[in-house]
């Protein structure tokens, strides 16, 4: 049963040629997903074009907008969420259950094993994957951007990254709204 997204800014950080915010919003009863937002900073355009970016092994979303452990990093994921943003895309970029702030451990220090009991829980206790609950929580999340003012809901696109391809490609495949997919 969807329930409403209950977006909320916990961060927010102006950049040159974009806009980052780290949001909390609801993907189901009882539990959140922890995301960076990146927008182009010019209003030239009122509706852009949008990605969700699903990260893969690691420490979660961060590197996708240039951090590792709370310090700048420019190579590990390529900056790929500020890259599109600075060329006129929104995008998401979500932690996925289990890594960054939505994990058990520290950043980046998951192990398969980590994973591996995640993943027995919710097959024990909720009769699904942990890989179905991730396509899920993007299938939430591409809500949030087609709900967003600023975004053109009819130009969607979803970008997996390593494992997160996987993720990916499920949501991609669940949901007519994506219009694009990268898997890398």
């Amino acid at each position: 049963a969807h329930i409403p997204l209950r977006m909320e800014i916990a961060e927010r950080r102006v950049f040159p040629d974009y806009i980052r915010e780290k949001i909390v919003y609801a993907v189901e009863r009882g539990l959140s997903a922890v995301a960076w937002l990146c927008c182009p900073r010019t209003r030239a355009q009122r509706k852009f074009p949008a990605v969700l970016c699903c990260h893969g092994m690691g420490p979660g979303k961060d590197p996708l907008v240039g951090l590792f452990d709370g310090k700048e990093c420019l190579e590990y994921h390529k900056l790929v969420a500020v890259r599109l943003a600075q060329r006129g895309y929104v995008t998401l970029s979500p932690d996925r259950r289990g890594f960054g702030e939505c994990g058990a451990v520290p950043y980046g220090k998951q192990t398969d094993r980590h994973l591996a009991k995640l993943d027995q829980f919710y097959r024990r206790t909720r009769g699904a994957s942990l890989l179905a609950f991730d396509i899920w929580d993007g299938l939430r999340a591409i809500d949030l951007l087609a709900h967003r003012d600023d975004v053109d809901a009819r130009l969607i696109g979803c970008l997996g990254i390593m494992d997160g391809a996987a993720v990916a490609a499920g949501i991609g495949a669940q949901d007519e709204r994506v219009k694009a997919l990268s898997l890398a």
